[in-house]
C-alpha cells in the first residue's frame, strides 16, 4: 500500500507543477467550494492521471483512488 501512496503523491506533484494560482482562485470563486485547488485544467489532470495509472492492476486502483481522495484537494479528486 505504500506504493499507493508514493503514487497519489507523485500525482499530485505533478498536478501542482501543472497548476497556476489565478486559476485555482477563479475555480475557487466559481465552484463555492471549501476544497483546496491547484488551478489545473482537465486535460492536464487526464493527461498526468493516465500516465501514472497506466500499468496499475484493478486491485491497486481502487486503493490509489482512495488515497487520492483521502486530502481536499479539488484536482487530486478528480484525477481520481
Amino acid at each position: 500500500m505504500a506504493e499507493i501512496a508514493v503514487l497519489a503523491r507523485r500525482i499530485e506533484s505533478e498536478l501542482r507543477k501543472a497548476g497556476s494560482p489565478e486559476r485555482a482562485a477563479g475555480e475557487k470563486q466559481y465552484l463555492k467550494s471549501d476544497l483546496a485547488f491547484l488551478g489545473v485544467t482537465l486535460a492536464d489532470i487526464r493527461r498526468v492521471a493516465r500516465a501514472a495509472a497506466h500499468d496499475l492492476a484493478p486491485a491497486d486502483a481502487v486503493g490509489l483512488v482512495e488515497e487520492l481522495w483521502s486530502k481536499p484537494v479539488f484536482e487530486r479528486r478528480m484525477a481520481a
